[in-house]
């Protein structure tokens, strides 16, 4: 009876090859270990590597095993940084080296430090419900936001489609480049009536806080492209095109702006309906910014 009762526990342990710590009921079905607590956890061993390389502190380690390495060492190569390790990391062991676990800051460093351009945020304009309202009102001396209202993609939440601000994420230069398309009615260049008020695209000059609602002048540019603009009528269309670097400190914000863009469709205004005119305006009203990395 005895061999049946031992040779029955055996098996069972066998087939339900599970540890649960501290669960109150059976493990989870899919964990081969399973800890509960609300209060503690888990501490993994921790060891002092000798390099990327070393198979010898811990003998023959198997892909997937975890470590916390508590020292800095060259594995014997001051001269070569690569094969080095960190204090105070976790590592992995895969096909012969241990490999750092990496956070969000250190990997972004690791980027800075190769200077890779690394597009910030690409935005472009809902393809309806804009005619009108692709500028803000009358911020002063007709200047105005230009608001591109559609991210294409801004995986770091740094454009504002409601406002058309942009918050640097990052201290450094930045390469931003827009188009604009509009549909104008009228024009703002016409030497027979003295018209000869040039439409301008620029960018703001880096600010905190928020942008001013009124009273704005032409020092409020950081730098501008200048047209005198001679479309007019319901054939024609407008094209402005701006590309600069501006510097920016991490949290510092610039806004697109515009000067003699009136939204409307009577004389001297503009609107974004290029459709009328069979240009599509969510492929030719873009803005793209792109972080230049220099150390």
């Amino acid at each position: 009876m005895r061999i049946y009762f031992l040779l029955t526990m055996c098996l069972s342990v066998s087939h339900y090859s599970q540890v649960g710590i501290n669960t109150n009921a059976s493990p989870d079905v899919s964990a081969a270990l399973h800890i509960n607590s609300t209060n503690k956890g888990l501490l993994i061993p921790r060891v002092s590597l000798s390099g990327v390389t070393d198979i010898t502190t811990i003998k023959n380690p198997a892909n997937g095993l975890l470590v916390f390495n508590l020292a800095d060492a060259n594995n014997g190569t001051p001269l070569n940084t690569n094969d080095d390790v960190v204090k105070n990391k976790l590592y992995s062991f895969s096909n012969g080296r241990w490999n750092a676990f990496v956070n969000g800051e250190e990997l972004n460093q690791k980027i800075n430090n190769i200077l890779l351009n690394r597009l910030i945020a690409l935005v472009n304009m809902n393809p309806s419900g804009n005619e009108l309202s692709f500028v803000s009102s009358d911020l002063g001396n007709n200047i105005r936001r230009f608001i591109f209202d559609h991210k294409v993609t801004d995986k770091l939440n740094t454009f504002n489609t409601s406002t058309g601000e942009f918050t640097a994420p990052f201290t450094g230069y930045y390469l931003i480049n827009m188009n604009i398309l509009l549909k104008p009615w009228g024009n703002n260049y016409n030497p027979g009536s003295n018209i000869k008020n040039p439409i301008r695209l620029g960018l703001s000059k880096p600010y905190t806080g928020s942008f001013s609602a009124n009273g704005l002048t032409d020092i409020i540019f950081q730098n501008a492209n200048e047209n005198l603009d001679s479309a007019q009528g319901g054939n024609f269309i407008t094209y402005l095109n701006f590309k600069s670097i501006i510097y920016l400190q991490s949290g510092e914000k610039t806004v697109p702006i515009v000067k003699y863009i009136t939204p409307g469709t009577a004389g001297n205004q503009y609107n974004l309906n290029t459709e009328a005119n069979n240009y599509n305006r969510v492929l030719t009203n873009t803005i793209s910014i792109i972080y230049l990395p220099t150390s």
